[in-house]
């Protein structure tokens, strides 16, 4: 028996998918992902909230990606 499903749902399914795929071949860069699919990197994290993205499963560690300098809290100078 086929499943009956809604054209909103099929429609959220589909763009999860094209937003994934995309992320991935993009290494997850969010704003070069965003460029590819020729939206802005604002509409890609609202659609991505929107359509329930779990971004803990973000790998964090992929080679090429820029690292982020983290400066420790006890070096800040405070006036």
């Amino acid at each position: 028996q086929a499943a009956v499903h809604s054209l909103d749902e099929l429609m959220c399914n589909y763009e999860r998918t094209v937003i994934m795929i995309t992320l991935q071949r993009n290494k997850w860069n969010r704003r070069q992902a965003a460029e590819v699919l020729q939206i802005s990197k604002r509409r890609l994290l609202y659609r991505m909230r929107a359509l329930h993205f779990d971004t803990s499963a973000i790998p964090r560690d992929l080679p090429g990606r820029r690292k982020t300098k983290v400066f420790p809290v006890e070096n800040l100078k405070v006036d």
